[in-house]
């Protein structure tokens, strides 16, 4: 494969390494020859840049020693670098040139171009790669360059940030070469003509619970990133296996017609502003009252991250709350709106573009823990970590937080309302159990909810950590103390503010709930405006709705 003008190749030597290539002292002709023959070995191919630049010499030098060893018979010379052997003819015999423009060089695109590779000899064909960096401007840059050289064909994964999906279709039809789409799926009416090809990332999904499932795990959670394209297919997976197997768990059958009403039961938590009074009290700043409006927690956070400047490490006042879609809604509630109404969205662009519009200024005081810290602790919590001082999360969360913090004090406080009778909170489900109306065995699969939901000893086994019973047997099962005390303490102080459930969603809302927090994290990198951010989740949101 060639790699031209500064695109990321996927065979070139240490290509699965991240980052640039560490400078390395210069070394003898002997010892740079071992390396070159070293990675053609381990990749098929060698690029002379990244060679000069691991061995501390020029490319020139590179392309002489390249030039040498294809003299020895050891390697086979191409357009900026050298490939082994077996694949020396590919290159010279190709009657077809094709592009290929993909987002990255991680993840399942490497095995992908590789896959392409391996068939392309064998029909005549040499590939030219691009790479987009997740940035359209940059894809659209990397066609044009393969479209001058001339490529017969492409091979496009398109990157969805910053555009909507009727802006990607007006550009792929007009790509005057003939195109087949990569790892994505469109509703838009003119791509349907396309040929594509995905991988069947859901089935991968659930043929990775099965498994697991068969050895005996009854907890199979999923970690996703929700910023890729493929997260949903992968959620849809993992959820159907689920459902798979809890249908096998209670014994459900394929039979027709109704045999009662399903039953449900839920377990209650509500959003908290969970806040590290112990690390607080090392920076000398006032926790703040349980009255904190907006803009006054908006300064708590600022205060935080000046007194934790100059800390190893540096604490900030908390992570970007306004990812949080749930925490949107509760700020619209406040605002006497709310977020979906007869099948819509209950607010306008107007709303959105104030909320993403306290994150910038928060993020250059320093108030909001930084999205390149927030990427390097993936999966641990930074409020655990003695990064933030403060968190607006779930209240169950509670024992997650002190855990991970080392046991350190924590207070739970509602999250800021500029009125404080007009909270906008309420109690969200966060576990149901339900039975098929059409089970084989209703008074079986009733029972074991009905274990499930109010035994006390049950209670006493799970306490808080799936959220506040809503039955009151559970709860007389064990005596709460701790965090578990703190919790329903907290709970209960709420009881005059919260209703019984949030306003109920519509289809598609994990659709938009994901891509909430995809723009927002894209806003908080500064790749795009707050502007452009509210416009492209507005455009995803009425594609959605309509579906």
């Amino acid at each position: 494969m060639d790699d031209q003008d500064g695109a990321t190749g996927t065979t070139g030597a240490g290509a699965s390494g991240g980052g640039a290539p560490r400078t390395a002292p210069a070394r003898l002709p002997r010892a740079r020859h071992e390396h070159l023959l070293r990675q053609v070995g381990l990749h098929g191919s060698v690029r002379s840049a990244r060679a000069a630049a691991e061995l501390g010499v020029s490319e020139v030098t590179i392309r002489r020693d390249i030039v040498e060893l294809e003299r020895a018979g050891l390697l086979a010379r191409v357009h900026g670098g050298a490939i082994a052997l077996a694949s020396a003819g590919a290159p010279q015999a190709a009657r077809l040139l094709v592009g290929v423009v993909v987002p990255g060089t991680a993840v399942h695109f490497p095995d992908v171009v590789r896959g392409m590779e391996s068939i392309s000899h064998a029909q005549h064909a040499r590939l030219v790669l691009g790479v987009s960096h997740y940035r359209p401007e940059v894809e659209e840059k990397q066609v044009a360059r393969l479209l001058a050289l001339g490529v017969d064909g492409l091979l496009l994964a398109p990157t969805p940030r910053g555009r909507g999906e009727e802006e990607i279709a007006s550009w792929i039809t007009s790509i005057p070469v003939p195109t087949v789409l990569l790892e994505r799926r469109f509703g838009s009416m003119a791509l349907r003509g396309f040929d594509s090809v995905r991988t069947d990332h859901a089935h991968g999904a659930a043929l990775a619970v099965d498994h697991l499932v068969a050895l005996g795990h009854r907890r199979v959670a999923i970690a996703v990133y929700d910023k890729t394209p493929t997260a949903p297919s992968v959620r849809d997976g993992h959820r159907e296996a689920g459902r798979e197997a809890l249908r096998t768990l209670v014994e459900r059958v394929g039979e027709t017609g109704p045999r009662g009403p399903a039953r449900h039961v839920e377990l209650l938590p509500t959003l908290t502003t969970v806040v590290n009074t112990d690390l607080l009290g090392e920076l000398g700043v006032p926790v703040p009252d349980a009255d904190t409006t907006w803009d006054e927690y908006d300064r708590f956070l600022a205060d935080v991250a000046a007194a934790g400047a100059s800390r190893t490490p540096q604490v900030h006042g908390s992570n970007d709350y306004t990812h949080v879609m749930w925490l949107f809604q509760i700020w619209l509630g406040q605002q006497g709106k709310t977020m979906f109404e007869d099948g819509g969205l209950g607010f306008t662009e107007a709303d959105l573009t104030e909320w993403w519009g306290r994150a910038p200024a928060l993020y250059e005081n320093g108030a909001f823990l930084p999205p390149q810290r927030v990427q390097q602790i993936e999966g641990a919590d930074a409020i655990g970590l003695g990064e933030t001082a403060a968190e607006i999360s779930w209240d169950n969360f509670l024992v997650r937080f002190s855990e991970g913090s080392g046991g350190a004090a924590m207070t739970l406080l509602p999250p800021p309302a500029d009125d404080p009778e007009e909270r906008g909170m309420f109690l969200k489900p966060s576990l149901m159990l339900a039975m098929g109306s059409n089970t084989n065995h209703p008074d079986e699969a009733a029972a074991l909810i009905d274990f499930i939901t109010n035994d006390p000893q049950v209670g006493a086994v799970f306490g808080m950590s799936r959220g506040v019973p809503a039955s009151a047997t559970a709860l007389e099962g064990f005596e709460p103390t701790g965090l578990d005390q703190q919790i329903l303490a907290y709970e209960e102080s709420l009881e005059p503010y919260l209703t019984s459930s949030p306003p109920p969603p519509v289809a598609g809302f994990g659709s938009l709930e994901t891509a909430f927090t995809r723009i927002g994290q894209d806003l908080s990198h500064g790749s795009i405006t707050v502007d452009q951010a509210v416009e492209q989740w507005f455009t995803e949101a009425e594609s959605a709705l309509q579906r």
